[in-house]
Parts: C-alpha cells; structure tokens; sequence
C-alpha cells in the first residue's frame, strides 16, 4: 500500500542571481559551475565549487547559500563552513566568528588555518582573552607556527605581560612571515626594560624588511 502522506524530497534550486551586468567570461564561469550543480545535485563539493565561484566574483549573498547546501550535505566537512564564514569578512565578524570557530573544531586534525584566522579576528577586535586559547591550541599540535607565537606576543602586550610578550615574539623574530612586526614589537619593549642595544638592533631589522 502506498503511504499517501510521504512527499518526495524537494529539489533545491540554484540561487537566483542578476548577471546582466556582470562581464561575460564571469558569467560563463558561473554557468558551468551551475551546470555541474545541476549534473550532481546531491554532491556537496559541486555546491561549495559554485559558492567559491559565486564568492571570489563578489556575490557573496549567493556563495553563502551553496555553502550552506553544501554543509546541509556533507555536514563532517568544515571547509564549506569556513569558507562560509569567510564570505561574512572583514565587516560582520559577528556572523563570521561562529562559523568560522565551527570549521576550526572539524578541520584541526587537517589544517589549522581556520583556528589561526578566528584568533586573529579575535585579537583584532580586541577579545584578546577568547583569542589566546586558539592560539595556544596550534602550538599544542605546531610547536613551532609563528603566527601563533607573533599572536601569543601580540596578546601578552595588550594584557601588559612584557616578559610573557618578549618571549614570544623573541621565538618568531627571524621567521620571514613574522620578522618585521615581531621585531618592530620587540624594539618598542626592549626599550621599556632599558635594553636600548637591543632595542635599536631590533628596529634597525624591521626597517631593513
């Protein structure tokens, strides 16, 4: 007997976007990520395919409803999380932060590049307590990551830590992605604790950068 009160699932559309104005060979690029969509409805690395298509050409609004299929599709998966979050960056990080700190807890095993974008958003906005954490959680599993050490520093400056701030930033002075800020830092805290050689030798490498 046919169960008369089941519906079949519902087929989700394609976002509905205005390309009139949009340059042809983004509209093209667009449209075969759509086709692909259409190809392999269920299959969440197609939709979240069509939301970076979507993103990276400025329609935001449209990227995040593929990325929100995608994650409704494949929910283990966090890097249709983050890159959701992503698309909320740099005006609304109160929408951003929750996605982007839920995509950090189902990708730390494979990247930490999502904990370390949160703490930095963290940092920048001046939660400085919230942000400390995520950092310390990288250096549990990369020791050695200077950004986590540049952001740790970054940290025990604002709280007032001087000692704590030196010792980070002393750990990332001569790695290429942190050597300028970190010695621009240390230069400024040297001085603090009348260590003027250092200071200057510091601030000379920064202005050498």
């Amino acid at each position: 007997k046919l169960n008369t009160d089941s519906t079949p699932p519902q087929k989700s559309s394609l976002p509905s976007v205005d390309l009139n104005d949009v340059d042809p060979m983004i509209v093209q690029a667009i449209k075969n990520a759509e086709q692909r969509v259409n190809s392999s409805p269920t299959s969440a690395q197609k939709w979240g395919e069509l939301g970076v298509t979507y993103w990276v050409n400025e329609l935001s609004q449209p990227g995040r409803e593929c990325f929100k299929k995608a994650q409704e599709l494949d929910p283990n998966e966090g890097k249709w999380l983050y890159c959701n979050g992503l698309t909320y960056l740099p005006g609304k990080i109160e929408s951003a932060i929750p996605l982007i700190a839920g995509a950090a807890d189902l990708l730390d095993s494979q990247t930490y590049a999502p904990r370390l974008r949160l703490a930095n958003i963290l940092s920048e906005d001046g939660q400085t307590d919230q942000a400390e954490p995520h950092f310390k959680k990288i250096l549990e599993y990369r020791p050695d990551n200077p950004m986590s050490q540049l952001g740790l520093g970054r940290v025990a400056m604002a709280n007032g830590n001087g000692s704590e701030a030196i010792r980070y930033f002393e750990l990332c002075k001569d790695h290429p992605f942190t050597k300028k800020a970190a010695n621009n830092a240390l230069a400024t805290l040297y001085l603090r604790v009348d260590k003027a050689d250092l200071a200057a030798a510091a601030q000379t490498t920064a202005e050498a950068i």
